[in-house]
């Protein structure tokens, strides 16, 4: 008897140091995210501060039952600290690394005719290039060189002339950025079966960080822009076609939120330029990228937008694979089949277990609705709003978490500090208010004209329809104020 007192004893004692360290292990790495509010960290430290305290009492005491029952408490706890613990570190790792852009990159696509013999880098040593480097320059030329010798390079006159050179000439090679190319496919759809991509050359670049202003998310009403670019890989080029773009209108007051969306063809000044006005979409193929598109989006509204998100649509592929699909509302009288992915299909009213190829092709389909572009907008709002419906529910996050993460890797940039957002996150947590979502969506009238990016070629535009913009104004400046 006294030897089977003294291996409780023992085992008593292991069990309570285990569970010393992981509780207190646990209780800092909970202080370390940043986003559980102080009074909920004391209650969870105080609880098994006392656990841990009744626990040494008991061993102390050889009360042998309540040994044994603390022994089992003790286990189920270690292993709950256990498997909470890495997530927290993994929740940490990807808040530390995610936010903030830490550098600006440019991917300069190698472009032949596809029925050039030309199909790797090394296929064209020896032969001239066609070069637009006029905003990397020399870091271009000497990574290209780097890649491939014995070349020669020719600067280009006119980097979208010598592009569409491409389709009728096989001993033609041309270098450009990657936003040329899909503009060119956006313009002609035919340009991605006329011209083949033999290798690319990436730029990385130290990006500057200048926070616009200072607020208090937690306090202060904020409009942050949120920019959905699609690239041809996973990566997040600085400078991209917009095609979704969003004013998220934030009042944490008043726990309102209203979404404003803007049709990437729409027919605006861009930021800094003069005479032709051009397509919304081209503004983040400017200098600057996303900044060029939130100015743009500043001039239009005539408000300041402090703050950014930008997403790379491929990503929604990945995330809405890691939650297990979403389901996706068709509001047509008939099934609508994908133009960009013909395998996807929508049939009237609900689609559910929807995957991430289709998620995607519902949320850049136009050419199959009467509104055009106004309707692929609702339907991305559609894809952004049941992920968030999906994702947010306990049983996904505790089953999908690290699987979340992952597709959140790498598929976003923001100029939102990770401890602003951790602010934000631990007040909805502080007070679990219930937040009012609108929506508002500009319209205008389609047409062909010329526009800055394109003066010689006429593009597919839409003409704002002003009563529409002042009155996202009004809804904007209602929110804020």
């Amino acid at each position: 008897m006294k030897k089977i007192n003294k291996i409780i004893l023992l085992i008593s004692f292991i069990f309570f140091s285990v569970l010393l360290l992981t509780s207190s292990i646990f209780v800092y790495k909970i202080f370390e995210t940043n986003i559980v509010p102080n009074k909920y960290i004391a209650i969870i430290g105080a609880v098994l501060s006392i656990i841990v305290l009744l626990y040494f009492i008991f061993i102390l005491k050889r009360f042998k039952v309540m040994q044994i029952i603390f022994n089992v408490l003790a286990v189920l706890l270690i292993c709950v600290e256990l498997f909470a613990i890495p997530k927290m570190s993994e929740f940490i790792n990807f808040i530390n690394e995610s936010f903030i852009t830490k550098y600006d990159i440019s991917i300069y696509n190698v472009m032949v005719s596809s029925t050039s013999s030309f199909n790797s880098l090394e296929d064209i040593k020896g032969h001239t290039l066609i070069i637009n480097d006029e905003l990397e320059g020399d870091l271009l030329k000497n990574e290209l060189l780097t890649k491939v010798s014995n070349v020669t390079l020719k600067d280009s006159e006119d980097i979208i002339t010598d592009m569409n050179k491409l389709k009728y000439n096989d001993e033609l090679i041309v270098i450009a950025d990657s936003v040329f190319y899909d503009t060119e496919v956006e313009n002609d759809p035919e340009y991605e079966q006329k011209v083949k991509i033999i290798g690319t050359i990436e730029i990385k670049t130290k990006h500057e960080n200048k926070e616009r202003k200072d607020i208090n998310i937690t306090k202060n009403s904020f409009v942050v822009y949120i920019s959905g670019i699609d690239t041809r890989t996973n990566s997040m080029p600085t400078r991209s076609l917009s095609d979704v773009n969003i004013l998220m209108v934030v009042n944490p007051d008043a726990k309102k939120v209203l979404l404003i969306h803007t049709p990437r063809d729409y027919y605006v000044q861009l930021h800094g330029t003069t005479g032709l006005r051009d397509k919304l979409t081209h503004a983040g193929t400017k200098k600057g990228g996303v900044l060029s598109s939130l100015a743009t989006m500043e001039d239009l509204y005539n408000i300041e937008i402090p703050f950014y998100i930008r997403v790379n649509f491929k990503s929604v592929v990945k995330l809405v694979d890691a939650i297990g699909g979403i389901d996706i509302y068709n509001d047509q009288n008939y099934t609508v089949t994908s133009y960009v992915d013909e395998s996807c299909n929508f049939k009237p009213g609900w689609n559910n277990g929807i995957k991430g190829r289709c998620a995607l092709a519902f949320a850049r389909e136009r050419h199959a609705y009467k509104e055009g572009d106004r309707h692929r907008g609702e339907n991305q709002e559609q894809v952004i709003t049941r992920i968030i419906d999906k994702a947010s529910s306990s049983k996904v996050i505790l089953n999908k978490y690290s699987d979340i993460l992952q597709a959140l890797q790498n598929s976003f940039e923001t100029n939102i500090d990770s401890e602003k957002i951790t602010s934000l996150v631990k007040m909805q947590i502080d007070d679990m208010a219930k937040w009012t979502v609108d929506t508002y969506n500009v319209t205008g009238t389609g047409k062909l004209d010329y526009t800055y990016s394109y003066p010689n070629q006429k593009l597919s535009v839409m003409v704002p329809n002003e009563e529409t913009v002042e009155e996202a104004k009004k809804r904007i400046k209602a929110v804020l104020d």
